[in-house]
């Protein structure tokens, strides 16, 4: 999660990790998963913890005035000032990986690749788009999730190496 959208365009275009930011289409099916109402708001201790889980967060970067990521919580680490910026760990990230198993590899690409990957369905947190496909011999398919409109992605019977572009 990055509360400045330079610093998060930035760390989405140079970085193998997926990238969580303030959002200018609010109507994009990723919306909901945009930081900017816990980021403008106050927010309750469980709404930041199901965001967290929701999304897979690891690393929260801010740089705006203190809010609902800087209260005492268990779940993130000291904050460490990097280039001005907060930046606070998430001790107990969840998986990127929410349904069945396996092992995202980050890369640079675009491309999404699980390695060892089992399970009637693996669903992968992040969202979904008709125009994603999936290889070798797998389709993508859209998993509806609590508290997102946009679904993340399944591959049923999916192979035990398998990218999705």
């Amino acid at each position: 999660v990055v509360d400045d959208p330079a610093l998060a365009s930035f760390l989405a275009i140079s970085s193998p990790q997926a990238v969580l930011g303030p959002l200018a289409e609010r109507g994009s099916p990723g919306a909901d998963a945009d930081p900017s109402r816990l980021l403008d708001s106050p927010a309750s201790p469980s709404e930041v913890s199901s965001y967290l889980d929701r999304y897979s967060v690891g690393w929260v970067v801010l740089g705006g005035p203190l809010g609902s990521f800087d209260r005492d919580d268990p779940r993130l680490g000291p904050a460490r000032l990097v280039a001005g910026f907060r930046v606070r760990r998430v001790i107990d990230a969840t998986s990127l990986v929410a349904e069945g198993t396996g092992h995202v590899v980050p890369d640079f690409g675009g491309v999404l690749k699980v390695e060892d990957a089992a399970g009637a369905r693996v669903t992968v947190r992040l969202h979904y788009d008709e125009s994603l496909r999936c290889r070798p011999d797998c389709t993508v398919e859209r998993v509806r999730v609590d508290g997102d409109r946009g679904g993340f992605i399944g591959i049923r019977k999916p192979p035990p190496v398998f990218e999705v572009y």
